[in-house]
C-alpha cells in the first residue's frame, strides 16, 4: 500500500471510531445505515417511453 493509502485508511479508521463504530461489522453497518441512506429507485413511467 502506498503512504497516500495508508494515511486515507488511517483517516477513515480515526473517523470510524470517533462515530462510535467498532471492529464489528454489525456495528459498521448499523452506524453507517444511519448516516448513509441511498435514494429512492427511481419510478418507471410508463408514458415516458420513445415513439416507435
Amino acid at each position: 500500500m502506498s503512504a497516500k493509502h495508508n494515511n486515507q485508511y488511517a483517516k477513515f479508521i480515526a473517523v470510524a471510531q470517533e462515530i462510535g463504530c467498532s471492529k464489528d461489522e454489525d456495528a459498521f453497518d448499523r452506524k453507517l445505515k444511519k448516516i448513509a441512506k441511498s435514494p429512492p429507485p427511481a419510478k418507471k413511467d410508463k408514458d415516458n417511453k420513445p415513439a416507435k
